[in-house]
């Protein structure tokens, strides 16, 4: 009876044994796992990131070619038209619909520091 009972527990130890060394080796599997996850992970949110800090300048480039556009084509119209004396600069430039156009109407409504 105590040869039986010490094999059992030499098989139980090598059992316990192994079981811990194969849940380490998928322990480090599973760790290895994540931390390429975690790396993928951050230089995404690295490269949104930088994406999103591109998108603002493009979309505060857009901004200030509309206001440009948008004051120019008002000069150029009121020119045109006669509406401003030359060498005054309008306040408020404001592009209203044409009559005889079928085009869309800019409405710019903001003051500029520039001077005619």
């Amino acid at each position: 009876m105590s040869n039986f009972r010490d094999s059992l527990k030499m098989k139980v130890s090598d059992l316990v044994e192994k079981l811990e060394e194969r849940m380490y080796q998928i322990y480090d599997h599973h760790n290895k796992l994540i931390q390429e996850k975690l790396q993928e992970f951050s230089e995404k949110m690295e490269k949104i990131n930088n994406l999103e800090t591109e998108l603002k300048q493009v979309c505060h480039t857009v901004e200030t070619v509309y206001k440009d556009l948008c004051y120019f084509i008002t000069i150029i119209y009121n020119l045109f038209h006669h509406t401003i004396d030359v060498g005054k600069s309008p306040q408020f430039p404001v592009l209203y619909y044409h009559k005889k156009s079928c085009y869309a109407y800019f409405v710019c409504i903001y003051p500029f520091p520039f001077f005619f």
